[in-house]
């Protein structure tokens, strides 16, 4: 068993973003709608449009890796 290398990311702010991405507990469309909760319905994977571009599902590697309309999140 080895130490992971997104645990030795000294901000630890961006560690806690980060391991939320592995995890899967962060505020992405993907996660978020795919509850149902009191007063919102489940919502179909295909309807959780990513916010900045409304072209695709908002998912990790659309947001981080893909979308032209948010340079500052794909720059990083």
């Amino acid at each position: 068993m080895s130490r992971r290398s997104y645990l030795t990311v000294l901000i630890p702010a961006h560690r806690k973003a980060l391991t939320r991405l592995l995890l899967s507990s962060h505020v992405l469309g993907v996660e978020v709608l795919r509850w149902s909760e009191r007063y919102r319905p489940y919502i179909p994977r295909d309807w959780r449009l990513w916010r900045f571009c409304r072209v695709t599902v908002e998912d990790e590697p659309h947001a981080l890796l893909v979308c032209a309309a948010a340079p500052g999140l794909t720059s990083l």
